[in-house]
This record gives C-alpha cells, structure tokens and sequence, in this order.
C-alpha cells in the first residue's frame, strides 16, 4: 500500500491546506440540500410558502422520497396545494410536530451545526470535513448519538447521509476536477497496480477513481464527504475485493497517514525460477499489525490488515509473476556483465536515481510510486537483489 502524497507543484502546499479549500466548497452544497428539506417541512408542518421551482429539479423527489418513503407523482400533483394535501397525508403522520422531538427542530439543530453556528461537544462541520482520519470515528459517534436523541436513528439516518452523501463531489464538477486534479493521484494506493488517473473527456463524464470510504458511509454517515475519508482508489480494489468490508483507523492504515513503507517489503518466495513474490512483514516497524491484522480483537473478527482485505499477496503471486522474472533477469544483466562499469559511471558522471528510472522504467523515491504501477514492488527487489544500486 503506497501512502498518498500531495504534488506541490499545484496549488496546495500540504493535504491541511488542500482540505480547507475542499470544505470551502463542498460547504455550500451541502447547506443547500438541507436547507430545501428544512424549507419542504415547514411548507408541509407550518404552512410557510414554498416555490417548488427554487429547489432543483434532480434532487425535489429525492427529498420527497427520503422524507415520505413513498414515491411522488408530481404531473398528477402539479400545483402547490395538490401537492402540499399529498404530502401532508403521506409524510405527517410518520413524524412528530410538537415537542423538542418534531421534525422541524431537528432540521433548525441540523441546520444550525451545518452552518457553524452551533458546535455539538465541540465539532461542528468543518472539523467533520477536515479533520484526520484519526478524529473522525468519534467525531460520527458523537453527531449521531445527539441527532439520534432528536430524532428516531433509522429516520435520521438516510436523511444526514443524502445531505453529505459523496453527491455533493460526484455532481459538481468544479468540486470533483479540484479535487481529482490537485490530489493527483495516478495509481491506486491500496494495490500500486493499476492507474487512477482522472480524465476530462466533456463536462459531465470522466474517466479516474472510485471513491472508497475509508469508514463506511453505512456506518458513518455523517463522514461521507470528509476530505480524508475519501480514498481514490481502482474499481478492483473499492469494489470487487473490498465491497462492504469494515475498516478502522485503529487496526488498518488509512493511505493519507501512512503506506507500508519499509514495515511490509516484497521478497521472492525462493531462489527457484519461476520467481514468485510475496510480503515479508518486519514486526519490529510501527504499523506492522495493520498490515497483518496481528493485533485485531475477537469481537472485531470480520476486520482484516491491509494485506490480507486486499488480497496482495494472491494477486501479485498470480497476477505479476511475468513481471517479476523479466524484473530478476534484468537484475541478473546488470549484475554478471555490466555491475563494475554501471559503478563506475554512476560514481563519476550520473545521478543513481536518474539511472534507475531508465533502466527499470520506474521511480526510485517511495514519494513518487503513485505514478507508475508496480513501483514499490520494483524498488524492494531491486534493493534486494542489488544492494549497491
């Protein structure tokens, strides 16, 4: 797993800087959405007048939907009234109006926490889209424990995850193209094997990551749009191997923190051709049960290390054993013909890093192994099999 590193040369001088500008953003969006909800309520409760063409044509079902659970039929209800006497009779009874556990006090404390005007314990929403991975678990216990007293969970629940669903990136481009262009991340982080990287081909589409939740938006609701809940990473990795699989800060490594580094290394399985690879874990490295699920508990017992959640070792085993033997016989070249004269020149006229990309193809600096697959594969072998290079 390779750690995530900004490019200075953009427009950020750090990921902190970087998620303050993303909040910027995404801060209004998500005000908006809650808003509408707020305005479709006091519409329905408190007979506040209410111009359904101001709210966006996309999302006005979606509310409907999330506050009703039933489907609305807006050309058979194509006028204000029609519209308020159906949702009245669809959404009233489901939610109580009186009391400081009515819907419309649960939006004004919403609102009021979304604004910055009220923190919750001392959170508000721009430590929930800031803050580091480390913060963030509590900081959702915390929101989703006091919303909960408001509110009855399994209501509150779908309602706080669709105003800061992950929409509020994917649906604006201006949001979605800072975000992929300045992260910059070429190759997916979790595996270094295949390239992420975003492309423009028109407005609405583009071609660049999925977006893993580091903590599930199921569980998390309230952190689907944190800056460093965001991992971008390939369809294989979000998708076919981790799925709906839990992780957590305290028992796996979150990309923006930490990469295996020098804690896991690919080694060769035997001296025997064919090669084959697999990690070598040094226990005495920080973060080494993170990447073995050494030090998971029994009650945690569907969590897995990095390794073993993304299969590293099956996948490079049976997916890159091509690589790795056309790697060792390149290894093999430069040690029996050319060591003494590549020592040569690289001491009197060359950089060695310099050479090492011309000659595997590849970065040498663990900062740059998002950019081309298979770079951290290559630089532990390569370290092993030619110490002096």
């Amino acid at each position: 797993m390779i750690k995530i590193e900004l490019d200075h040369n953009r427009n950020f001088k750090s990921l902190d800087e970087f998620s303050q500008a993303y909040y910027l953003l995404v801060k209004p969006t998500i005000i908006k959405k809650a808003s509408d909800l707020h305005a479709i309520c006091c519409f329905i409760f408190d007979d506040t007048p209410l111009d359904f063409a101001t709210i966006d044509g996309r999302r006005k079902e979606k509310y409907i939907s999330l506050l009703s659970n039933k489907k609305i039929d807006f050309k058979k209800n194509d006028t204000d009234t029609k519209l308020k006497r159906l949702l009245k009779k669809t959404i009233y009874h489901s939610y109580p109006t009186k009391g400081k556990g009515n819907i419309l006090y649960l939006f004004e404390e919403l609102l009021s926490f979304l604004q910055d005007t009220k923190n919750i314990r001392g959170i508000n929403l721009k430590n929930v889209i800031t803050e580091k991975p480390t913060s963030l678990e509590n900081y959702n216990t915390i929101l989703m424990t006091y919303f909960s007293k408001l509110f009855a969970e399994k209501r509150i629940k779908p309602i706080v995850h669709y105003i800061l669903d992950y929409s509020v990136i994917h649906d604006n481009s201006k949001i979605r193209n800072l975000y992929l262009e300045n992260l910059n991340v070429k190759v997916c982080p979790y595996c270094n094997r295949n390239y992420v990287s975003f492309i423009e081909h028109d407005s609405s589409k583009v071609i660049g990551p999925t977006m893993d939740h580091f903590l599930s938006k199921t569980n998390h609701p309230l952190l689907a749009a944190s800056f460093y809940n965001l991992i971008p990473s390939c369809y294989v990795c979000n998708s076919n191997i981790k799925g709906d699989q839990q992780t957590k800060i305290e028992y796996n490594l979150n990309p923006f923190i930490d990469g295996f580094g020098e804690t896991a290394k690919f080694i060769l399985k035997s001296k025997n051709k064919p090669y084959q690879v697999k990690l070598k874990i040094d226990y005495r490295k920080p973060n080494a049960e993170k990447v073995l699920s050494s030090s998971i508990p029994p009650k945690e017992k569907t969590l897995k290390g990095n390794a073993l959640l993304f299969k590293l070792n099956e996948i490079y085993q049976n997916a890159h054993s091509d690589e790795v033997n056309l790697l060792m016989a390149a290894c093999d070249n430069i040690e029996s013909a050319y060591s003494s004269s590549i020592k040569n020149i690289l001491k009197k006229h060359a950089n060695i890093s310099e050479f090492y990309k011309f000659y595997f193809q590849k970065f040498s600096n663990e900062k740059d192994y998002s950019k081309i697959p298979l770079s951290k594969l290559t630089k532990d072998l390569v370290d092993d099999r030619l110490p002096w290079l």
